[in-house]
């Protein structure tokens, strides 16, 4: 659940449940992709996506906040959708106070409009979803995925 060394990171991280997840810019049927990686560390990765190029690519999305930002890769697996995010979101509005920002990187997995997990990220050293990268190895999603969606 690793990107190999010449692979682009687009987000990685150890997450709470033990596992790593990583999107990386991969080579598949010829064109660059991003791929979806999940598992234990050390090991070889529990899940990959898209692991053809007929399954469904890795979408990039992303919108500033005040104060902060999210931004997101997502992709659906049968009626699976799976969502790496990172985000920061300002915790404080009031007048000559610090900000605080609220930073947040993880995996949402839904399904049938219910949340099965939300494993988010340890605070370990970590690569949050990077913009530039992302928008080279995953097609451009028009917004961003919320939980109504």
């Amino acid at each position: 659940a690793v990107c190999a060394k010449d692979e682009p990171v687009l987000f990685s991280c150890n997450l709470r449940n033990g596992r790593k997840v990583a999107v990386c810019g991969a080579l598949l049927g010829g064109r660059a992709t991003a791929q979806y990686r999940y598992g234990k560390p050390g090991e070889p990765a529990e899940m990959i996506w898209p692991r053809s190029s007929s399954d469904s690519r890795v979408a990039f999305a992303s919108v500033p906040y005040s104060g902060g930002g999210e931004a997101q890769l997502s992709f659906a697996n049968g009626t699976t959708r799976y969502v790496v995010y990172s985000r920061i979101i300002r915790t404080n509005f009031v007048a000559d106070e610090p900000n605080d920002p609220a930073i947040e990187d993880g995996v949402l997995v839904m399904q049938g409009g219910r949340q099965l997990a939300n494993m988010a990220c340890d605070n370990q050293p970590m690569h949050p979803v990077d913009y530039n990268v992302s928008e080279k190895f995953a097609d451009k999603a028009e917004e961003l995925f919320t939980l109504g969606d």
